[in-house]
């Protein structure tokens, strides 16, 4: 016997379209925030700033000459205290 259609506003069809419908926005809130992203490491190197990601648990900076480190460009060692 073949299955009865549901009523266009039965539990089963609704949960269908919440479903449909939040698989939809994942995927646009998704590329919309990989083409910020992207604009952003795009910005910071045409202004000499290094990118940061994570990977692994580990921080890294690429450097807006390519290098990529683990050393905080931002705050560098400090140098020996000689004045003593």
């Amino acid at each position: 016997m073949p299955r009865k259609k549901a009523h266009p506003t039965s539990p089963r069809l609704r949960r269908a379209r919440f479903l449909d419908e939040s698989k939809r926005l994942h995927h646009k809130f998704k590329r919309i925030g990989s083409q910020a992203a992207k604009k952003a490491r795009a910005e910071n190197l045409r202004l000499g700033l290094p990118n940061c990601f994570l990977r692994d648990g580990q921080i890294y900076y690429e450097l807006p000459n390519g290098e990529v480190t683990t050393e905080d460009p931002f705050n560098p060692p400090a140098a020996p205290d000689d004045a003593r």
